[in-house]
This record gives C-alpha cells, structure tokens and sequence, in this order.
C-alpha cells in the first residue's frame, strides 16, 4: 500500500479505480459511517473508455502528489501531531 499527498491544494475526489476494469464514483467515503448512516450516492461504471478517462487523471494527480512514508510520518511537526490526536478525538463523528 502506498500513501501520497496531493500537492496544488485539497483534493476531495472520491473514486476507486478497480484493476483497470471498472470505476467507482460517488459523494461517499469509503467508511461506515457514510455506508450506513449518511445519504450517499455512487455509481460503479464498467465502461472501458470511462475507465481509461479516469485513470489517466489519476495518474496525472499522482505525479503532482508526494509520498508518505513511515518515516516521513513520523517526523512530522508538534504542531501537525497535535492536530492529529486532536482530530483523532473526533473520529466518531468526523
């Protein structure tokens, strides 16, 4: 598994490219809370032409975003450390 950073600002894209095959798009997260309490809507497309559309801009977003690594992670400021557990506090409702 690799995580990566988009760089130019926030990216609240919310797709999952499946093996080249199919494309899920959608208003959803990819947690419980949005498939079980929120009003979400998505659409799977199984479409080969779609289906290159959307990889080609994801590969293109990836070139403009940085690797995280463990180690990169665990570097990371007092500030950003605090936000995160403050953040972490909230994960029930967030």
């Amino acid at each position: 598994m690799q995580i990566h950073e988009f760089q130019p600002t926030l990216l609240h894209s919310k797709t999952l490219l499946i093996d080249h095959s199919d494309v899920f798009i959608g208003s959803a997260n990819f947690d419980c809370r949005s498939c079980l309490i929120n009003s979400e809507a998505n659409l799977l497309i199984h479409d080969p032409a779609t289906v290159s559309e959307h990889w080609a801009m994801f590969e293109d977003d990836l070139r403009r975003a940085r690797p995280v690594t463990l180690d990169s992670w665990r570097k990371r400021s007092l500030f950003q450390r605090v936000r995160d557990f403050a953040s972490f506090q909230f994960r029930d409702q967030l």
